[in-house]
C-alpha cells in the first residue's frame, strides 16, 4: 500500500467507524416510546437467579424494526472502539515543570497511553512487549531489556515505581459471533462487533530498577476493555462482557409480531446458566501461583436500570496500586458502555441508543437517546449512585464535563439523510439526586442543521464547535446550571475536532482547513488556531497555523493524547503526516507525500505559533515504515519523538542540528 492510498484508507476508516457506530449505537432493545430526559431508577439484584433471568430477558428483547437495517450497514464495516479537580481546566495535562506528561482531559485523572515518561526513562508499548529506554543522555539513549508480554499490549500507566500494562492476553481476544449462515446484514440491536468471551490483562510491574523489572502480579479479567482511568493509587477499569449465545432473531416486522419474536428468543436462551453470562477473573502472583477463577461482581453489586439500556454486562473494577494483595472491588450494570468520562469524584458511563419511535408531527425527532450511569468513588470502590438519560448522541469523552457535582453533556440529534434541517444540538446540565440523574437545565436548538465536531467544558464555561461549511465556535455560560445559555458565536472557515484551554483567556483548537467546490466541502491540511475569549460574548480568532495540503493527517485530530502541550515552556508538539501540492489543478487531488514527523512550536497569546522545527521520522526514500502512532515528550531542553519502532531526540531550541535516534525494531 503506498502512502497516498494509506492516507485515504485512514480517512475512510475514520468516516466508516463514525458513521457505522452512530448507526449502530445501542446493543440492546430500542425504547418502545420516546420521551426526553427520562428518569432511570437503579436497583440491585436479590439473587443470582434474578440476575440470570434479567440478563437473558434483555438479550431476548435486543431486537429492532426491520426498517432500521439501512443500506450498506454491514458487519465488515465495523471496528471496535474507544480520556485534584479545581475550578478551572487542566491547561497543561502535565504535573511537572521539568518534563511533559500525557495530555489528559481532567487534572488529577490520568489516562492510559502508548508512552509514559518519568523524567528519565521512557516506557513504550510494543506489540508484545514493553520497551524501556534510558533517555538521561539524549545523545546516547540506551534500550534496556524488553519486558515480554504474553499478549498484545494496549496501553500503559506509570505510578511512581509501578508500571501498569494493559493488554489482550493470548487466546483472550475473543471470537466473533456465530452469525448463522454468515448473516452480515444485522444493523442494530446487539453489539455484535464486540468480541465474545474476550479478556483483559493487567500486569503490575515494579520498575524501581528499570533494568531489572519485577512482575508483581498479573490479573486476567473477562470482558473487553472499554476505557480506564487512574486517580492517585486507584486504577479504574470499565469493561463490557458479551457471552457466547445461541442464534436468535434480531429484527421484527412492523406488522406487530414483536412480542412473538421476543417469546421465541426467550425459548432459545432458556438453558443458559449464570456462569456463562457474567465475567470472572484470576490472578497470578509474584511466585507464579495462579488462583481459581473468581466471580468478578456478586449479584448484590449488579445494578439494573428501570428503563432497559442493553443486555451486555458492564463492569467497573477498582485496583489498588499501593497493595497488589488487596482484592479487586467491582460493581456492574446490565447496560452498554460506549464512552467514559471521569472527574476526581465520579465516573460516568454513557451509551447512545437508537430510538424505536422518533417520527412525530411529520418530522424526524429524537432519533437518539443517551443513557448515563454515575459511579461515585468511595473507599470500598466505585458505587453506582444514579442513572438517567438525555436526548441525542454524544461525540466523545469531551462531550461530558463535571463541575460542582453537575454533569454537562453536549449532544446532537438527527441525521443528514432525514434532511439537514432535522439536525440540532443541545447542552444538558444533569445532577444526581435520590438515585436519579435529573436534568436541571437545558440549552436546545443550537446550530440547526449542523453537527458537533468538538466540545470542551471548563469550570462555569463551555465551548462547542459545529460544522457544515464553516466552523462556528460557541461560547456557553454555564454558571447557572438551571439556565445554561449561549454567550457568543464566531464563524471561521474549516472545522476543529479538539479544543484545548490554554488559560482562562485563550483556547487552542486543532482541526482541518476546508475548501468548497461545486457545493462540496473538501478537507485540506491541518489547521491550528488560537482564540481570544476574554470578551466571552465575542470570541476572536487571533492566530492560525496551517500545515500541508489535502491528504495531510494528524492523529491529534481524533486522539487528544497525540498532542503534547508543555505549559511551563509554552511548547507544543503534534505528529503530522505531511502532504503538499505545488499547484493543484484538480480540487479533489491529494498532495504528494513529503514525510512524517513531530512538528514543534512555541506558542503565545502575543505572537501565535512560532515553528521551532520538525523531527522527521519517515522520509519517502526510507520505504514504507508507517507507525500507527507517535508521541512527543518535552524534557529539559530536549524534545523526543517516540513511535513504534524508534525514539528520536533533538534540542528544541536548535532542531536544525542532527537528531539522535534509537532504533527499537527487533
Amino acid at each position: 500500500m503506498n502512502r497516498h492510498t494509506h492516507s485515504m484508507a485512514k480517512l475512510f476508516a475514520i468516516l466508516n467507524v463514525s458513521v457505522v457506530l452512530i448507526m449502530m449505537m445501542g446493543c440492546g432493545s430500542s425504547k418502545d416510546a420516546t420521551t426526553q430526559d427520562q428518569d432511570v431508577e437503579i436497583k440491585t439484584f436479590s439473587s443470582n437467579q434474578e440476575l440470570r433471568d434479567y440478563i437473558l430477558d434483555q438479550y431476548a428483547k435486543s431486537i429492532l424494526p426491520r426498517y432500521s437495517q439501512g443500506e450498506g450497514i454491514r458487519l465488515d464495516d465495523v471496528m471496535a472502539t474507544e480520556s485534584p479537580e479545581g475550578d478551572t481546566a487542566n491547561y497543561s495535562g502535565s504535573e511537572s515543570d521539568t518534563y511533559s506528561q500525557t495530555n489528559v482531559q481532567e487534572q488529577g485523572v490520568d489516562e492510559a497511553d502508548k508512552v509514559k515518561h518519568d523524567g528519565r526513562y521512557i516506557y513504550r508499548a510494543g506489540d508484545r512487549s514493553v520497551r524501556i529506554v534510558d533517555a538521561q543522555n539524549p545523545s546516547s539513549m540506551v534500550d534496556l531489556p524488553a519486558l515480554d508480554i504474553k499478549g498484545y499490549v494496549n496501553d500503559l500507566y506509570l505510578y511512581g515505581d509501578l508500571l501498569v500494562v494493559l493488554y489482550i492476553p493470548d487466546q483472550g481476544e475473543g471470537q466473533p459471533w456465530d452469525y448463522a449462515q454468515g448473516n452480515q446484514d444485522m444493523a442494530m440491536g446487539l453489539c455484535y462487533w464486540l468480541p465474545v468471551n474476550s479478556q483483559t490483562g493487567i500486569m503490575r510491574v515494579d520498575v524501581s530498577d528499570p533494568a531489572s523489572p519485577v512482575i508483581k502480579q498479573e490479573t486476567i479479567i473477562d470482558g473487553n476493555l472499554v476505557s480506564s482511568r487512574r486517580i492517585s493509587n486507584k486504577l479504574y477499569l470499565v469493561q463490557q462482557f458479551l457471552p457466547m449465545l445461541p442464534q436468535f432473531d434480531y429484527y421484527y416486522d412492523e406488522s406487530g409480531d414483536k412480542d412473538d419474536v421476543i417469546a421465541a428468543n426467550k425459548t432459545k436462551l432458556d438453558g443458559i446458566t449464570l456462569e456463562n453470562l457474567i465475567p470472572y477473573y484470576k490472578t497470578t502472583g509474584e511466585d507464579g501461583q495462579e488462583t481459581e477463577k473468581i466471580q468478578l461482581v456478586t449479584s448484590d453489586h449488579f445494578y439494573k436500570p428501570s428503563l432497559t439500556s442493553g443486555g451486555s454486562v458492564v463492569t467497573l473494577s477498582t485496583l489498588d496500586l499501593d497493595d497488589v494483595a488487596l482484592p479487586i472491588q467491582s460493581t456492574g450494570v446490565i447496560a452498554d458502555a460506549h464512552t467514559i468520562y471521569a472527574s476526581t469524584q465520579a465516573l460516568y458511563i454513557a451509551s447512545t441508543r437508537w430510538n424505536d419511535v422518533y417520527y412525530e408531527n411529520e418530522r424526524y425527532t429524537d432519533i437518539y437517546q443517551t443513557y448515563l450511569f454515575k459511579f461515585s468513588f468511595r473507599d470500598e470502590g466505585a458505587i453506582c449512585v444514579g442513572a438517567g438519560s438525555v436526548s441525542g448522541k454524544i461525540l466523545n469523552q469531551f462531550s461530558l464535563g463535571e463541575y460542582h457535582d453537575v454533569l454537562r453533556i453536549a449532544t446532537t440529534n438527527g441525521e443528514s439523510w432525514f434532511g439537514q434541517g432535522e439536525i440540532s444540538n443541545a447542552v444538558y446540565c444533569v445532577k444526581e439526586e435520590d438515585g436519579k440523574l435529573g436534568v436541571l437545565g437545558k440549552l436546545e436548538g443550537l446550530a440547526q442543521g449542523e453537527k458537533i465536531y468538538a466540545a470542551r467544558f471548563q469550570g462555569t464555561k463551555g465551548y462547542l464547535v459545529t460544522f457544515v461549511q464553516v466552523d462556528p465556535l460557541f461560547t456557553l455560560d454555564l454558571s447557572d446550571p438551571t439556565h445554561p445559555k449561549k454567550s457568543g458565536e464566531l464563524k471561521v472557515p474549516g472545522y476543529s475536532t479538539y479544543i484545548h484551554p490554554l488559560s482562562d483567556d485563550y483556547l487552542l483548537t486543532v482541526g482541518q482547513d476546508v475548501s468548497t467546490y461545486e457545493g462540496r466541502v473538501l478537507n485540506q491540511g491541518i489547521s491550528m488556531s488560537i482564540f481570544d475569549i476574554r470578551d466571552f460574548e465575542n470570541p476572536a480568532l487571533v492566530f492560525k497555523e496551517s500545515i500541508g495540503d489535502r491528504g495531510t493527517y494528524s492523529e491529534a485530530l481524533y486522539n487528544h493524547k497525540a498532542l503534547t502541550y508543555w505549559a511551563s515552556k509554552n511548547l507544543l508538539a503534534i505528529p503530522v503526516e505531511l502532504h503538499e501540492t505545488a499547484a493543484p489543478s484538480d480540487p479533489y487531488e491529494w498532495g504528494a507525500y513529503q514525510y512524517s514527523g513531530l512538528f514543534v512550536y512555541r506558542i503565545s497569546s502575543d505572537t501565535g505559533f512560532s515553528p521551532l522545527g520538525v523531527i522527521k521520522t519517515n522520509l519517502p526514500g526510507d520505504g514504507y515504515m508507517y507507525s500507527p502512532w507517535m508521541r512527543g515528550i518535552f524534557r529539559d531542553d530536549y524534545v523526543f519523538a517516540v513511535q513504534q519502532g524508534a525514539v528520536y531526540a533533538a534540542p528544541y531550541a536548535a532542531m536544525a542540528t542532527p537528531e539522535h535516534t534509537l532504533d527499537l525494531n527487533p
